[in-house]
């Protein structure tokens, strides 16, 4: 799997310098995702293809506009709790989860994907095959659902 994804971003990586200067994707602008840089401006701000979230951004992006949360973890863990209104799609069965998935949701959908903690790389991963499948904006949070669970912002917590 970590050859696929490899093999992936190297095409990516080769497609994007056979662009134009003007028509190149950045990959990457750190810049909107600072803390102390959440203006309304730099929250509405879009990329294609997958880059990194932090969890303040993300909460201030849902507040502007529709975005679904994806968790990718263990429907158990999901059943614990997760982010208000997220959508589950496990990372290690998401092909059961993507025809329903893609039925749900058009790939102009503004996708921000989580897991568990810092070193989780599900939320990236998944979020790589949400791309693949043709979602157009896909953020994976970092770090992640701790981050966010202990920051106080909403979530669903099911007592089982």
């Amino acid at each position: 799997m970590a050859l696929l994804g490899c093999v992936g971003v190297l095409l990516g990586l080769s497609f994007n310098q056979c662009r134009s200067p003007e028509t190149k994707v950045a990959l990457i602008d750190t810049s909107v995702f600072v803390e102390e840089n959440l203006t309304d401006e730099a929250v509405m701000q879009e990329f294609t293809g997958l880059n990194p979230i932090t969890p303040d951004t993300a909460y201030a992006k849902s507040k502007l506009k529709p975005v679904v949360f994806v968790d990718s973890r263990h429907p158990i863990e999901y059943d614990k709790g997760h982010i208000k209104n997220a959508v589950n799609v496990p990372y290690e069965d998401f092909m059961d989860y993507m025809d329903e998935f893609l039925n749900a949701y058009p790939p102009e959908t503004i996708l921000i994907v989580y897991c568990d903690g810092k070193n989780c790389e599900q939320s990236e991963h998944l979020g790589q095959e949400l791309v693949y499948a043709g979602y157009e904006t896909v953020y994976y949070m970092e770090p992640n659902w701790l981050n966010w669970l202990n920051s106080g912002k909403p979530v669903t917590i099911l007592n089982k």
